[in-house]
């Protein structure tokens, strides 16, 4: 039985969840008013980009302030779990350099794993603090910013996805994988769950045991990116971004 205090879709689930949707339509619809000045618009985009960052930052900091009387057990949770390491993280980083330098190519990265694997960890949070901590703040700021950072960078400040994404994606995907893979050797760590599955019920458990979940996980992703590249081909069609703010 799961004895973490969150609860996915609880009533505090589900405000976080709506709470994203809304940002992001608002901050969407804002973007793409002609009337916005893009001076304006350049600063929101580096507000939202420090609250992704400040949201990265707070894993390893809260997890040394919960348990500081204990700097060894602390020192060890920082290395196990809070370092930036999980795909979510890098993304999170990724997209903030985008939104502040409004470099294409990085915002096309965020694009494609924000709206896949951080969507994914949205919907089912490996979350053990529920709304009366810091931590739960933290999770959603972050996971609910990276998409909402995503969505806006793509459709509403002119940087969708260039053709060849989907060549480049694998690259990247694969290139992230087996560093990742590798550093967690190294450190005997389970970041981007490549060397494990969670310890806790994730939607991983059908996929099979370890390592051979990680072959339907990538053919999941990979066809995720497809249909989420061709998908916004087709909204992008019918409704053209404004021109970069960049």
């Amino acid at each position: 039985m799961d004895a973490r205090e969150f609860q996915p879709f609880s009533g505090s689930h589900w405000l976080a969840l709506l709470t994203t949707v809304a940002a992001g339509a608002a901050l969407l619809r804002w973007f793409r008013n002609p009337a916005t000045p893009p001076t304006t618009k350049l600063r929101v985009r580096k507000i939202l980009a420090g609250i992704l960052v400040v949201a990265v930052l707070m894993d390893p900091a809260l997890a040394w302030l919960r348990h500081r009387d204990q700097a060894a057990t602390a020192w060890n949770l920082i290395v196990q779990t809070t370092l930036p390491l999980h795909l979510c993280d890098v993304v999170s980083l990724l997209l903030a350099w985008a939104l502040v330098t409004g470099n294409r190519r990085v915002a096309e990265i965020g694009f494609f794993w924000s709206l896949t694997a951080t969507t994914q960890g949205l919907l089912t949070p490996a979350l053990v603090y529920d709304w009366h901590r810091p931590e739960f703040y933290a999770f959603f700021a972050q996971h609910g910013g990276a998409p909402v950072a995503a969505v806006v960078l793509a459709f509403g400040a002119g940087m969708p996805p260039q053709p060849g994404y989907f060549k480049r994606m694998l690259g990247w995907s694969w290139g992230y994988m087996g560093s990742v893979f590798l550093l967690n050797l190294l450190l005997g760590t389970n970041y981007g769950f490549l060397n494990g599955k969670p310890e806790i019920a994730t939607v991983l458990d059908p996929l099979g045991p370890w390592p051979w979940y990680l072959i339907p996980l990538q053919l999941i992703g990979f066809a995720a990116f497809f249909i989420l590249g061709k998908l916004a081909e087709r909204l992008l069609r019918r409704f053209p971004p404004p021109p970069s703010t960049s």
